[in-house]
């Protein structure tokens, strides 16, 4: 007997659970309004979220690298074709790159961790680019495989939301202005 009462209290529970949620389902679900007709026309906005500039192309470049203790400066010079780093405090001077074509030096800032390069346009419109960040004192350069001769060198520096710093893509042009990305 004291078990038949249990089962009947655990199903009269279910029924009146069960009807509480009908009930509520009925009161608080009620809607008396027709449904709004929606368009699904979808209008193009231009993204105008970006920046274009033209790097400049020199052939003297100031390069700073701060140090943990220290600061020290140098200076990078194009003769004959070939660049030249000199220590401004020591004027101890050092070939950098020697193959005797370079035209053009240029610098480029991704702002991601610091990061800005050096690159070496060449007569030829080939692009060298330093391995090493432009705040480390090793200089080593590489070069960049492309499918045009490089003229000009520009930068699309886009906003991004949420981020303090643009995103940086380089681009390369040549003659006929047609550009080419770069990834360094």
């Amino acid at each position: 007997m004291v078990k038949k009462i249990g089962n009947i209290r655990i199903i009269m529970g279910c029924i009146m659970i069960f009807s509480l949620m009908l009930t509520a389902t009925f009161v608080f679900a009620k809607d008396n309004e027709l449904p709004i007709r929606k368009s699904y026309y979808i209008e193009k906005i231009a993204d105008n979220n970006y920046e274009e500039k033209e790097l400049a192309l020199v052939n003297n470049l100031n390069k700073t690298v701060i140090g943990e203790y220290d600061g020290k400066s140098y200076d990078l010079q194009i003769v004959d074709g070939n660049v030249i780093l000199k220590d401004i405090a020591t004027d101890l001077t050092r070939t950098i790159y020697d193959l005797g074509d370079a035209k053009y030096l240029s610098e480029v800032n991704l702002y991601y961790y610091n990061a800005s390069y050096i690159l070496i346009v060449t007569e030829k419109g080939e692009l060298y680019a330093n391995i090493y960040k432009s705040n480390d004192e090793n200089i080593e350069f590489r070069k960049i495989n492309l499918k045009n001769k490089i003229q000009r060198l520009k930068v699309i520096e886009r906003k991004i939301a949420f981020y303090d710093d643009p995103s940086v893509e380089l681009y390369g042009l040549n003659e006929d202005v047609h550009w080419e990305i770069i990834k360094l």
